[in-house]
């Protein structure tokens, strides 16, 4: 009958705590903003002018005794391949030659008349600043004539390109640079950044039975380079940021600071890494192993341990765990070891 029952009470390990602050390994988190292509063609359909140029002057442009007009005759069609968005600009002309005899242009005899369908085609490279405005390069790649120029004389029509063809490319680049500020204008990349950041200040529940939380501090940004596929542009930021998970405790909202330029890319474009920092209080870790093994019996043959209460504690710089049992042992036990993740 005396030994039905052990009773032991082992020395308490004394509990005390050595702070040791530690910050996570950096992160980086990969954010992209989308930009159909369908919609930016409908914004520079809906933005560009009927009429693209229009010179009303024989004296213009150094005396070159022209008069020129050029405008939209049809949709621009926009194309993503390649990182390189490509252009089809359709346009109606109508060029106008003054009749010159002695130096001077005659009043009263019929300047030559040339008009004509013609459809351009441009290639534009899209980058990002530092300070996250878009940046084009718009370049022509050529041009066709669908209906060719022709010269009215006397009323008869006489098919004449040559004119023409020298007089169009001089106003190539001022149709590209139309077309680089309608680009430029047509999507706030900064605005998104900008939206995207702040978001990340904010602490994020994730979700599962454990109250945890995810707390961000981003740092730097990197920018990825432009990609496209399947009509769809797609800008992409790398964001240097510290991340912790935070049980039982949430956190406060970061102060949010101002979005920063752009830094160059150090790493893959593609690469995405997370160095997870996880803070759990004794509280939390006392709570979820007495939801585990609380009331639990273990039995050897003809003994029997029920396990009561847990405590999880600090000593110097390992953990102690405090554990009640009862039944053919009855006391406190105490295991003192190091906790370690795999």
């Amino acid at each position: 009958m005396l030994n039905s029952c052990t009773v032991i009470k082992p020395a308490m390990p004394v509990e005390s705590y050595k702070s040791t602050p530690r910050k996570p390994q950096s992160s980086i988190i990969n954010l992209y903003a989308d930009l159909e292509v369908s919609k930016l063609e409908a914004y520079i359909n809906g933005q560009m002018d009927s009429v693209l140029y229009q010179d009303t002057s024989f004296v213009d442009n150094s005396g070159d005794n022209l008069k020129f007009k050029a405008w939209k005759d049809g949709d621009v069609k926009l194309n993503f391949e390649q990182n390189e968005l490509s252009w089809e600009l359709p346009l109606r002309v109508f060029i106008q030659k003054g009749v010159k005899i002695f130096g001077y242009n005659l009043p009263m005899v019929n300047s030559w008349e040339y008009t004509g369908e013609i459809k351009l085609r441009y290639k534009t490279k899209l980058s990002i600043n530092h300070d996250w405005s878009i940046q084009t390069v718009t370049n022509s790649d050529g041009y066709a004539w669908i209906k060719k120029p022709t010269v009215k004389i006397g009323g008869v029509e006489l098919p004449i390109t040559l004119f023409a063809n020298l007089f169009l490319p001089s106003n190539l680049k001022d149709f590209a640079k139309n077309i680089d500020d309608l680009i430029a204008k047509s999507f706030d990349f900064r605005g998104v950044a900008e939206k995207g950041w702040s978001m990340l200040f904010t602490p994020y529940k994730i979700p599962g039975s454990y109250e945890a939380w995810l707390s961000v501090t981003p740092s730097s940004v990197a920018l990825v380079p432009v990609q496209g596929s399947a009509g769809h542009i797609r800008l992409g930021a790398a964001i240097n940021s510290d991340v912790e998970c935070l049980l039982d405790n949430v956190p406060p909202s970061g102060k949010v600071t101002p979005l920063p330029n752009i830094q160059p890319l150090s790493l893959p474009s593609d690469t995405f890494k997370i160095n997870l920092l996880t803070d759990i209080p004794y509280t939390t870790i006392n709570r979820m192993i007495t939801a585990v093994m609380g009331d639990s019996t273990f039995v050897f043959g003809s003994r029997r341990i029920k396990f009561e209460t847990f405590r999880v504690y600090g000593t110097n710089d390992k953990m102690a765990v405090e554990t009640t049992v009862s039944g053919s042992i009855k006391g406190t036990l105490y295991q003192i070891g190091r906790a370690s993740c795999r």
